[in-house]
């Protein structure tokens, strides 16, 4: 199946289903597995936006923000947060 590059949005071809294992083995190791691992990265990761965060920032838009991690670091009351993430095995 040949995928048209000039259609918006644009389709991906059907998973097979080892492609789908593999997906969903990535990503429980990405979201689970690494953040233990890696604790002072993912630390960083959450709260360096927060120190640098002014106060004028009404909105905020996270893009991929996958199981919704960082939510408890914002301060929702202070501004408008959406928190975007376009594959459903996540949101």
């Amino acid at each position: 199946m040949s995928v048209n590059s000039s259609r918006w949005p644009k389709q991906l071809p059907a998973l097979t289903e080892e492609q789908r294992r593999i997906r969903d083995d990535f990503q429980r190791h990405w979201l689970e597995v690494l953040p233990r691992r890696f604790g002072l990265v993912e630390r960083f990761n959450h709260r360096y936006p927060l120190r640098t965060f002014s106060p004028q920032v009404k909105r905020t838009l996270e893009a991929g923000a996958g199981r919704g991690a960082h939510l408890k670091f914002e301060n929702l009351v202070q501004q408008e947060y959406v928190a975007l993430e376009l594959q459903p095995e996540l949101a």
